[in-house]
This record gives structure tokens, sequence and C-alpha cells, in this order.
């Protein structure tokens, strides 16, 4: 009778809300648990569910649902718990699909931390732990001690958040975000060899700094330079852009380099660093 009951209501659902979100309502804990309160109570308030709610899937859409309270009739305290909330499940929560979420509803917020979320959710894609702010340095995680604190997520699972951090980047076009897009762009691969006797920490750690293989390190590249795109006739931003069609050997990212530029600048030039650097240098009033 239960799991009559469950299809029923799934089929009641889908034809309502559509199939594909059904599908994530059914198989979530709170359907699981109680079929019959999940479909008849009314719809979640995002704030509510973040302040109250512990299960992954709840979690996951009140991220996505979340309007940023200040611009959305809320006051600066329901702010600050906003941004809060936003901050830890970007950059701690170990479940990837509610990382995610919160990595987008950073990515849509206009407050000035957003920029400082995204920048640790990129840098903290492979840990749990608390990130330290805005840190540059090659253990992004400050007091990381045990090895249980490195996250269990899947190489492509960590470059997927790694990506859709630098994505959000893109959205907020800050210096301290223009900063992290720069920094990966131009990103060489290490020589240090991640198949050496490291301890899974020290391994953690290098991942977490370069990418866990040539081809993760390159998509993640990839995407800092489509973000460049998106920030309109910068001189830093091109000018970085310019460098990497000129020293990268990859053709791949050379080319995406290329369409950055295009989009960023309105011009049109070919795949060719020298007439870009030319076109940069008259427009800086330089030689």
């Amino acid at each position: 009778m239960r799991r009559w009951l469950m299809r029923l209501f799934a089929v009641t659902i889908c034809g309502a809300s559509g199939c594909a979100s059904t599908i994530d309502f059914v198989t979530g804990e709170r359907f699981l648990s109680n079929p019959v309160e999940a479909v008849f109570t009314p719809a979640e308030e995002p704030m509510w569910v973040l302040e109250n709610a512990p299960e992954g899937d709840r979690r996951e859409k009140a991220f996505r649902d979340l309007e940023e309270p200040i611009h959305n009739g809320g006051d600066a305290a329901q702010q600050a718990k906003a941004v809060q909330w936003v901050r830890t499940g970007a950059t701690t929560d170990r479940r990837a699909l509610v990382r995610l979420a919160a990595i987008e509803a950073a990515a849509n917020f206009k407050d000035p931390q957003a920029a400082d979320i995204l920048v640790d959710a990129y840098r903290n894609a492979a840990f749990n732990a608390p990130p330290t702010t805005g840190s540059a340095d090659v253990q992004p995680v400050a007091g990381l001690e045990k090895a249980n604190e490195v996250a269990s997520f899947t190489p492509d699972t960590i470059t997927t958040i790694r990506c859709r951090s630098l994505a959000g980047l893109g959205k907020i076009q800050s210096p301290k975000a223009r900063e992290l897009l720069i920094e990966v762009a131009k990103q060489q691969q290490t020589n240090i060899n991640p198949q050496q006797n490291l301890d899974s920490l020290s391994l953690a750690r290098f991942n977490a700094t370069v990418g866990t293989n040539e081809t993760d390190h390159q998509t993640v590249r990839l995407a800092a330079i489509r973000s460049l795109g998106e920030y309109r006739n910068d001189p830093a931003a091109m000018q970085a852009l310019v460098e990497i069609m000129e020293s990268e050997r990859d053709v791949a990212l050379r080319s995406r380099a290329h369409e950055s530029l295009e989009m960023m600048s309105g011009q049109s030039f070919p795949a060719d660093p020298k007439p870009w650097k030319e076109w940069l240098n008259s427009k800086q009033g330089t030689r």
C-alpha cells in the first residue's frame, strides 16, 4: 500500500510540477520518510529551511529558491543570516548538490561578500574544513590537520565545483573575482608528480591547488578564461588573455582566450596575439 501511494503521488504531482523536478522530489529524504506530509504541505520558505532543516534535498532546493533578503523586502539581520548560510553551504557542505546550489545562490547575490564566498568555494572544493577567506596560499584551508577533513568528492565533482565557482565570479565582476580568474587562467601545470609517495592529506592539498589531473586542470583553466570574457573592456583581464594567447602551447586554451577577447572587446582580430597586443597598447596609450 505504501508503494502504491508513493506511485500515485508521483503521478499526480508529475503533471503539476514537471517530471524532472518530480523525480528529485520523490527521491528526497523528506518524501521517503513521510510522503503524505511532503505532498500536502505547502512549499517551504527557503530561509526557514536553511535555519531548521538538515536534509540535503531540502537545503539544495532552498538555496536554489533563495532570494537575497536585502533586495526582496528583508532586513539587515536576515541578509547577514542568508550570507552566512550561503558561505557555509558553498564552502563546507559535504553534499555536492547542496554545495553547488549554494554556489549558484552566491553568484546571484549582490552582497559585497559574494566574491569572497566564491573565491573560498573554489579554493575549498576538495575540503570540508572552513576556508581562510580569500587566501591565495597553496594550502587553502587554515588549520587543516586531519585527513578526514578532506572531502569525499570525486575528481569530477571537485572540478565541477571549481568551474561553477569561476562561472559565478564571471557574473560578479569584482576586483577580487578578477584576481582569482587571472591567477587560474594563467596557472601552468605544476611539475610535481601526484603519483609520488604522498600521504592522503598532502595529496589532497596538491589536488586542491592544481587539479587532480591534467584534464581537470585544463577544464578549470578554460572555465576561468571564459569568465574573464565577461569583464568588458577590462584592461587587466584583456592583458591576461593576450598573454595566454602569446605563451600558451595548448590550442584549446589559446582558442578560448581568443573567443573571450572578442566577447569582451567587441573586436574581431585573428587568433594571433600580435594584432591584439597592438590594439591593446594603442587603447592604453602605450607603444
